[in-house]
């Protein structure tokens, strides 16, 4: 017969419901402290009716609830008594406790023992035969340091009678994972970020330089060595352990550390660097490991070192430990901290028998235990006063119940712990129903700390308690007070005389996600770490049609499940207000992300305000929200869940609204609901105006949208609104409208005018030149067309040398110009819009002609254009005077040659100057007092001179 475990029945007691409708069996026999052989058979007997004829008896190891042994199936409820054999099959040294289940299959317990009622669930033992070595101890087993034999899996060297695990057991065998029947991502969390590095968290992680630990190097896809803070101390005291226990002969070889995200793989804790591939090495050589010792000149250790390797590593701490290769094993973390702001509320049973060996407690419980366990969950939160902080109250229940702190009473981590310690223990009864009432009217409220719920913040309560409720104060009377009201509720039952269905009753759905029972007080510190990741990926739970707005950094995603989630059709939108997100979805990912999802809003519906999703699913599967990050800042957005109160979902209206319509025009009318199972919704409906807006209203039993101010299409062509609709009565029924208001124009207003009146242009200008465009617009809109005449009278008119495009405003020449002759041209443009009517304003402007001086070697009588080249005398003349840009040059013609009979050339002509010629002398001849000295020539005259005595 083999008592294997049965890994279909996770958490017993955390998965199953008491169902005391259908009563409750009492197990006397195995009494209390009773002590079996392992081989020897173990007769139980119950007492108590219920409705149930058949069930299955299971034996449980104390202190585990996920790996029970059934030895005893199908016992007839009516027997009263069945027999435990063990015969032929093994099982380990220790305490045990039964319970039984119907077998229904529903797993609700009606029975346990040894008891003396239900809530004292006791232990029996059962042990082998004393040891004194290995060799002693039957199957795969060892002998421990109480010289006991106890089941091999348990084997590390710091348990056994000689610090030695016998070769039969040699440490953890493959394919072990720690803790015993889990899975990776329920111990250490579920990957929740893309965490690259460019991200803010990434920053944040830490390089393992430790000389004693090897590892490859970095690649563009890995860096083995970059790893958590809590990482990079699990795997350090592992490496000391490793030094201490081979005495520096093996060492610690890191395989596989953080990896960069890749979509194309699956999600792995590799991408955020909270886990690691481990080996365990020695060299090749045999010779001792030195500075320079690397991967390649290591060789793996034979395999029953490794399974002592990994017994280390289960000393080590790690969160989480497989042992699935004979050449390497993998570990793993839970987050350094939580990042995410929560609203943490602890409710902590203060009453006596926590304290009280009389009740199965100890002196000391309450200060070393309860409040030791709140200290260490709220060291893994960012205390602080911001939105992205996490605030944190305590309340404790007894006879009555003290709120200790609000969660705005203190925003400093450390002033937080030291009132933590310093809470008093009230020592007296057990009202739960008080605790809770208390933390609904006076700690989760926003005058108290508490945040809104559209801030997307989630609201946890963990609840402790170590009993039964006082009569008269069971937590059935209101815990839907915080059920009601989007709050996350842990219940934790501590010792054996918690009442299993008061537990169960004040636990979230699912139940084997919000309810821990412990065996007693000392077992508490092992569920810290547990407790603060899941309390941590709580999900911030939100109403149907109520939207949430908050904020997400990049690289990060926040988590949200609709309390209304178990309909069967959903409608899911996502509005970015800044930033860029992505939102994911899926009914059976409790973190859905961009590696596990069913629905994306990649692929959504994009309505211009925002993108929505259709979730269609059985109506028992939940479903579950992520928003992620994107970019390299912080987005904010909106998220809403909506629900089939139309059957195309959220339902999209576009109408058309003439500008001049008049207030209290009805634009829309909504379509009724055509939801199906809720009867005629249609006057139980309430609508809601989400938008801000100032021109429509929304009538709250209608729906009818009606006009309540003027429209201007200038302003704003068509306005957006948001409509939700409640159906009165039903909490998760609810829709969503978008209805879009286009305004059609209307003429109602004149064209107008630019700034510009006055245009200029060179006279010089050719025809077909640019002189200036009119700058014009029509406040509604339509094309304009322009047309230009002189302002002077026709009759005054000389020829108009400009023309204007009739559809550009462009002005341009249409014959030469001269400033002197026109320098100014007054003109009237008149702008007409297309629209029906036509409408038409006319404007005057002034055309300046700006006169251009003639340029050097030209000449004007008005020194500008038109201008002519200045002339040269000819060759046969000479320069009177020379030109100027209003004269041109002045030449006279040469005079005559002189006459060579009677005159002579006194100065020759020059380019200024005519030849001068004046007239010879007599002859000298002619006169008897002179004599001729020289004759006349050309150029001189005869010269005389007088005759002497």
């Amino acid at each position: 017969m083999s008592f294997a475990p049965l890994t279909g029945l996770l958490l017993l007691f955390v998965g199953a419901i008491i169902a005391p409708t259908q009563g409750l069996l009492h197990f006397f026999d195995p009494p209390e402290h009773a002590v079996f052989h392992s081989h020897e058979q173990i007769t139980v007997s119950w007492t108590g009716t219920t409705s149930y004829t058949n069930m299955h008896i299971y034996l449980i190891d104390r202190g585990t609830y996920n790996a029970p042994y059934a030895p005893t199936m199908n016992v007839p409820v009516g027997d009263g008594t069945a027999t435990l054999d063990f015969t032929g099959s093994f099982i380990a040294t220790g305490s045990y406790w039964i319970a039984s289940v119907p077998t229904d299959g529903s797993g609700s317990i009606i029975g346990v023992g040894p008891a003396s009622n239900v809530n004292n669930t006791a232990t029996f033992r059962i042990i082998h035969t004393e040891c004194t070595s290995h060799s002693q101890c039957d199957g795969l087993t060892f002998c421990n340091d109480n010289f006991q034999c106890q089941i091999c899996s348990e084997c590390a060297v710091t348990n056994t009678f000689n610090q030695e695990c016998p070769s039969v057991c040699g440490g953890y065998s493959i394919n072990t994972v720690i803790p015993d029947g889990t899975n990776e991502i329920d111990v250490v969390g579920p990957v929740r970020d893309l965490l690259i590095a460019s991200c803010p968290q990434f920053k944040k992680l830490v390089y393992n330089d430790n000389s004693l630990l090897l590892a490859p190097q970095d690649t563009e896809t890995t860096m083995p060595r970059t790893m958590t803070e809590r990482l990079f101390n699990r795997i350090n005291t592992l490496v000391e352990l490793v030094e201490e226990q081979y005495n520096g002969t093996v060492r610690i070889a890191i395989l596989v550390g953080y990896v960069t995200p890749d979509l194309t793989m699956q999600p792995s804790t590799h991408f955020e660097a909270r886990s690691a591939v481990l080996t365990a090495v020695m060299t090749t050589s045999g010779s001792p490991f030195t500075a320079t010792t690397t991967l390649d000149d290591t060789t793996v250790v034979n395999y029953a070192t490794m399974r002592t390797i990994v017994s280390l590593a289960a000393l080590a701490d790690f969160d989480w430990v497989s042992f699935y290769s004979e050449e390497e094993f993998k570990v793993s973390v839970i987050r350094d901290a939580c990042l995410a702001p929560v609203d943490l509320v602890f409710l902590l049973d203060g009453s006596g028998s926590i304290d009280s060996t009389r009740y199965g407690g100890e002196p000391g419980n309450f200060q070393n235990k309860v409040l030791a366990f709140v200290e260490e969950v709220v060291s893994y939160f960012d205390i602080g006063p911001y939105e992205n902080n996490t605030r944190v109250s305590v309340v404790t229940f007894s006879s009555s119940a003290t709120v200790n702190f609000y969660l705005d009473t203190f925003f400093d981590a450390n002033d937080l712990i030291t009132a933590i310690r310093n809470i008093d223990y009230p020592a007296q009864s057990t009202r739960t129903s008080l605790g809770i009432q208390t933390v609904y009217n006076s700690v989760l409220s926003e005058a108290k700390g508490m945040r809104s719920s559209s801030s997307g913040v989630p609201r946890v309560v963990v609840i402790m308690t170590d009993g039964q409720a006082t009569s008269g104060y069971e937590p059935q009377n209101n815990i839907n007070l915080l059920h009601d009201n989007n709050i996350n509720v842990f219940s934790m039952g501590v010792g054996g005389g918690v009442n299993v269905d008061e537990l169960v009753v004040m636990a979230s759905q699912p139940t084997q996600n919000h309810l821990f029972l412990l065996e007693g007080f000392k077992n508490v510190p092992d569920l810290v770490d547990r407790m603060s990741a899941v309390a941590c990926d709580a999900p911030a739970l939100i109403d149907t049609g109520t939207g949430a707005i908050t904020t997400v950094e990049a690289c990060e995603t926040k988590y949200f499940r609709p309390q209304c989630g178990t309909l069967t059709k959903l409608f899911v939108e996502i509005r970015e207000i800044e930033g860029s997100v992505i939102l994911y979805a899926s009914t059976n990912e409790t973190h859905p992300g961009p590696f596990a999802h069913t629905w994306s809003s990649e692929d959504g519906v994009d309505s211009g305000d925002g993108v929505s999703i259709t979730v269609e699913k059985s109506g028992d599967q939940p479903l579950y929200l992520a928003v992620s990050g994107q970019g390299s800042t912080t987005s904010s957005f909106e998220l809403t869940v909506w629900s089939e109160l139309y059957n195309d979902g959220i339902v999209e209206r576009s109408v058309d609204v003439k500008e001049d319509a008049a207030i209290d025009t009805v634009v829309f009318q909504p379509p009724p609901p055509d939801v199906q199972g809720f009867g005629d919704l249609s006057n139980s409906l309430t609508y809601t105006l989400l938008s801000e807006t100032s021109f429509f209203s929304v009538d709250p039993s209608t729906g009818n949208v009606a006009l309540i101010a003027s429209l201007d299409f200038e302003e704003a062509t068509s306005h957006f609104l948001r409509i939700r609709v409640n159906a009165d009565g039903y909490d998760c029924v609810s829709g969503l409208i978008y209805f879009k208001a286009n305004v059609l124009n209307v003429n109602d207003n004149l064209p107008t005018f630019g700034a510009q009146s006055a245009f200029t242009v060179n006279e010089t200008a050719p025809i077909g030149t640019f002189v200036g465009q009119v700058i014009a617009s029509d406040p509604d809109g339509f094309p304009l067309t322009f047309e230009l005449q002189p302002s002077i009278p026709s009759r005054r008119r000389a020829a108009f040398p400009f023309a204007i495009n009739s559809t550009s405003g462009v002005i341009s020449t249409t014959d030469l110009l001269d400033a002197e002759v026109q320098s100014t041209y007054p003109i009237i443009v008149t702008i007409s819009d297309t629209g029906i009517p036509s409408q038409s304003v006319s404007g005057n402007f002034v055309i300046d002609v700006t006169s251009v001086p003639c340029p050097s070697g030209t000449t004007s009588p008005t020194g500008t254009y038109p201008c002519q080249p200045i002339t040269e005398c000819g060759s046969s003349q000479y320069q009177v005077a020379p030109a100027t840009v209003t004269s041109n040059t002045i030449c006279h013609d040469y005079v005559v040659e002189c006459n060579a009979e009677s005159q002579y050339e006194v100065y020759m002509p020059t380019t200024t100057s005519d030849r001068v010629c004046a007239n010879i002398s007599d002859p000298c001849f002619q006169s008897t007092t002179q004599f001729q000295v020289s004759s006349a020539t050309p150029t001189s005259d005869r010269v005389c001179e007088d005759l002497t005595i």
